[in-house]
């Protein structure tokens, strides 16, 4: 049985190494945040609040990458009442593969939760890939460290991923089981989905929101309302 855990986890590996061969590995790699950890995150009974742009700190919180660009704008709430005051416009053109992404420093115990949900409205021309990356604290040390042959991939930590393709206009809102997301590097870590504050653990200790467009010269216009973990 180790044996054919062994093979697996090979197998894994080397289908990513491939699927990422056609394109430039280190723009995937965990982005390195100098930034506060988010410090208005808050919660309720069944849900954790990771942001939802309100008190305008994107810069201080995030980290913007590749060519994506940013901006925190008013939400149009005669046509959605239910939004909250502001929104994050994401919004840039293609140059290589991929457009660029997002990445905040959370550090939260986040163990208890089993859905994430996203609120967002899509303005782009064309549909896009969003591959959602979390990473939890596994030598609980509250920091990435990378692997030096792989460097999209963590030494120490596991990196768990999700790839969902936004086609609709308009408002998307989006209910992503934490257990659809896909360990990444499986021969480190503990290849376990458990960002807790256990042994001075960091927990969900960083997550990155990456956007893929497949054709040369393609844009992406997006609004993000809210980004939240749920524990349904």
């Amino acid at each position: 049985m180790k044996r054919i855990y062994l093979n697996i986890c090979l197998l894994i590996l080397c289908l990513n190494t491939l699927t990422l061969s056609k394109e430039k590995k280190d723009t995937y790699k965990p982005q390195k945040i100098t930034l506060e950890p988010i410090t208005h995150i808050y919660k309720h009974t069944n849900k954790l609040l990771l942001d939802d742009f309100d008190n305008k700190s994107f810069k201080k919180n995030w980290k913007t990458f590749g060519d994506l660009k940013s901006n925190i704008i008013i939400n149009n709430k005669n046509k959605y009442k239910w939004l909250s005051k502001n929104a994050l416009h994401l919004y840039g053109k293609k140059r290589k593969f991929f457009i660029g992404g997002i990445a905040n420093f959370l550090k939260t115990d986040a163990s208890t939760y089993k859905t994430l949900k996203i609120s967002l409205i899509n303005k782009s021309k064309k549909p896009f890939q969003l591959k959602i990356e979390l990473y939890d604290d596994d030598n609980n040390n509250h920091v990435i460290e990378l692997n030096k042959t792989l460097p999209y991939l963590p030494s120490h930590d596991d990196k768990f991923v999700y790839d969902q393709t936004i086609s609709k206009k308009g408002l998307n809102i989006l209910y992503i089981p934490l257990n659809l997301f896909i360990d990444m590097n499986p021969m480190v870590g503990d290849n376990k989905w458990n960002p807790n504050h256990k042994n001075k653990s960091g927990g969900l200790i960083q997550a990155q929101f990456i956007f893929i467009q497949e054709e040369e010269h393609a844009e992406i216009d997006i609004e993000i309302d809210n980004i939240k973990l749920l524990k349904k």
